[in-house]
């Protein structure tokens, strides 16, 4: 199929292009699912609605489970290495040693029981590095190492590396560990000691339960975290105020994006940004970077601006007629050929045409300042061209929680009008998933278009496809958002679920054709 795109000026809206899905990536190496357009024969067993299929392929990959559940991952495998070194419960010397060796069960069990645990007990803040004789409380003044000051023995506590801290000095230390993420492996104040200074033990050594209380609750928060950074198969969402994790059943370089079934957040996990499927992760962070890049205001002024040629100031000119006259210096000149004014009249064209200019333009006698500025003028305007389609799209998506609200609220008003089963309305919803999927993947098709290399041969082909899906979300949305009287016509409804399906599959069929075969052999520029 033959198409054509002008990216200075959209999508040629008067071409005729067919969208019965004859196109192909490949046309003698593609698959039949590539070619499923919106009008072709539906497949003869009857697909799962949208959400559930897209349910079902995720809980293959991944699950959004709650801290507690990953606390009671944590505190198994605390248990069972504990067992294994034959500690009683609550297994403190367990959880230390797991955390010194970043929760590697594996890695701490061959190390631990085959190397050095002297050492290693040592260096895991279990035992002190040398045996200390601990004072007797009943002694006089002992010097507290941190403050100073001669504090009553009774008023100081040690560890069991022996180093007295007075309460006061171990109160603040405590209250200023907790404000810091690494509060889980704090250690005794002394300076390089490397005890582990835990709550279990700094009750047994009479600290006051108040500030024991406020680094526990830190403490389970961040080795929570520490535990889930640790895990190669647990990530931490990456949603605003979300203390969900997600768990992956497969090596997370298998998976892009993740969507929190607690908050909906999408975030890639490779480069932890917010999601960007289908496009690379470098791609997507110049595409990010030139959104934000003060490189964009420099292109706007050499597109838009021109120097006087007398104080070389940057002039915008927004309207009106060539007669320029310089806010700076009060030079008036040509703003077309730059020429001076006094030397322009009614011979050179007037006040809204040059004829000198016009010359050297038929001519290709253009100064570098012009050749720079309309090079300029045409990068922005392609750049503008994709961002703001990108940027469209993105809005929509932003919009989405309204639109899936109105989807309920609809879904109701047919269940109680119709008395239909909710199941029977659930075709609203399933569309509104498949738009906000679709415009989802449209948004970052952009990026990939923009930085596409000119000369892939698939680069047209490209441009076509998603001008199809393009078409095919809008009348998606079209179609969901009549009035729910023409639902009663089961026609009319069966016709919304079939597109919806078809939308979906053509979506996906994309989706795996730029991932398969565009990203891996486009050479994308200026990247």
């Amino acid at each position: 199929m033959e198409t054509s795109f002008d990216e200075m000026n959209g999508w040629d809206d008067d071409d005729e292009w067919q969208d019965d899905g004859e196109a192909q990536w490949e046309d003698d190496n593609m698959d039949e699912d590539h070619a499923w357009g919106p009008n072709q024969a539906q497949p003869e067993q009857e697909p799962l609605p949208h959400e559930n299929i897209v349910m079902a392929e995720r809980k293959r990959q991944f699950e959004t489970i709650s801290q507690k559940e990953v606390r009671a991952t944590m505190d198994k495998k605390i248990e069972e290495f504990g067992e294994m070194l034959g500690v009683e419960p609550p297994f403190e010397e367990a959880k230390l040693l797991l955390q010194y060796y970043e929760w590697n069960a594996d890695r701490a069990t061959s190390q631990y029981f085959m190397g050095d645990q002297t050492s290693t007990r040592i260096n895991a803040g279990i035992d002190a590095a040398r045996d200390v004789e601990m004072s007797d409380k009943d002694v006089g003044l002992i010097e507290c190492p941190c403050c100073l000051d001669d504090v009553p023995a009774s008023q100081c506590a040690a560890l069991t590396c022996g180093h007295n801290i007075c309460i006061d000095c171990w109160s603040d230390y405590i209250r200023n560990a907790s404000k810091k993420r690494n509060c889980f492996k704090l250690k005794c104040p002394e300076g390089q000691c490397e005890v582990a200074a835990t709550t279990l033990r700094l009750r047994q050594i009479g600290i006051p339960s108040s500030d024991v209380s406020l680094l526990e609750s830190r403490q389970e928060k961040f080795q929570l975290r520490n535990f889930v950074d640790s895990s190669k198969n647990l990530h931490m969402c990456l949603g605003p105020d979300c203390d969900f994790v997600q768990r992956f059943f497969c090596r997370t370089d298998e998976i892009s994006d993740v969507e929190c079934k607690e908050c909906d957040y999408v975030y890639c996990v490779r480069c932890n940004s917010p999601g960007h499927r289908p496009c690379p992760c470098d791609v997507a962070d110049c595409w990010v970077q030139k959104a934000t890049s003060e490189a964009e205001n420099m292109q706007w002024i050499l597109a838009k601006t021109k120097k006087c040629p007398r104080c070389r100031v940057p002039i915008e000119k927004n309207q009106g007629c060539n007669h320029m006259t310089c806010r700076n210096c009060r030079h008036e000149f040509c703003w077309l050929c730059k020429g001076d004014w006094k030397d322009h009249g009614s011979a050179t064209g007037g006040f809204y045409k040059c004829n000198v200019y016009e010359k050297n333009k038929a001519n290709g006698n253009l100064s570098t300042e012009e050749r720079v500025q309309a090079d300029a003028k045409s990068e922005l305007e392609r750049y503008g061209f994709y961002f703001t389609r990108y940027d469209n799209h993105i809005r929509a998506i932003s919009q989405m929680q309204k639109t899936f609200e109105q989807a309920e609220s609809r879904m109701g008003e047919l269940m109680s009008q119709f008395k239909w089963k909710p199941n029977e309305a659930s075709f609203i919803k399933d569309a509104s998933v498949t738009i906000q999927d679709c415009r989802r993947l449209l948004a970052w098709t952009y990026p990939i278009g923009y930085y596409m290399e000119e000369a892939y041969v698939q680069r047209d082909l490209f441009h076509q496809y998603q001008k199809d899906l393009e078409v095919y979300t809008e009348h998606l949305h079209e179609l969901v958002e009549q009035d729910l009287e023409t639902f009663k016509d089961n026609e009319k409804r069966a016709e919304v679920i079939n597109y919806q399906r078809v939308v979906h599959k053509y979506r996906d069929n994309l989706l795996k054709a730029i991932e398969e075969e565009i990203n891996p052999t486009c050479k994308f520029t200026a990247c």
